[in-house]
């Protein structure tokens, strides 16, 4: 739900989200290991494509995402990610990473920060502007 506050989602979508994700798809997902935690890195890429996009065709958006990444799984194409290196993975994690935060300054100026709807973010465009 923090992460909806901050990027300006309705908090309801935080917590559906957050129920899908906890309490449907790890017991269903029939893998020893979960991967979370990158999503707060992304709150600044999330707030730009909410105000650029609206929230609807944001939502509509990853809700594509999660309809390919389930296709992709019944079609067992999991075996494509050992042609990817490790080290290309961690490299790709590392650039995502250092973008939000080398791009999170300069995302929000002093002319758009009144028009950005999360109460948190707008505080934190002033301040950075």
């Amino acid at each position: 739900m923090g992460i909806a506050l901050a990027s300006g989602a309705p908090l309801f979508s935080g917590l559906i989200a957050s129920i899908i994700g906890g309490i449907l798809v790890a017991p269903l997902s029939g893998s020893a290991l979960g991967i979370s935690g990158a999503a707060a890195g992304l709150v600044a890429l999330m707030i730009s494509d909410i105000e650029m996009l609206g929230f609807s065709t944001f939502l509509l958006v990853v809700m594509l995402a999660g309809v390919l990444q389930i296709l992709m799984g019944l079609l067992r194409l999991g075996s494509i990610a050992h042609y990817f290196p490790s080290s290309v993975v961690k490299g790709m994690l590392s650039g995502v990473d250092a973008s939000s935060t080398v791009m999170t300054p300069s995302l929000p100026t002093r002319s758009i920060a009144s028009e950005i709807k999360s109460p948190i973010a707008r505080s934190w465009a002033e301040i950075v502007a």
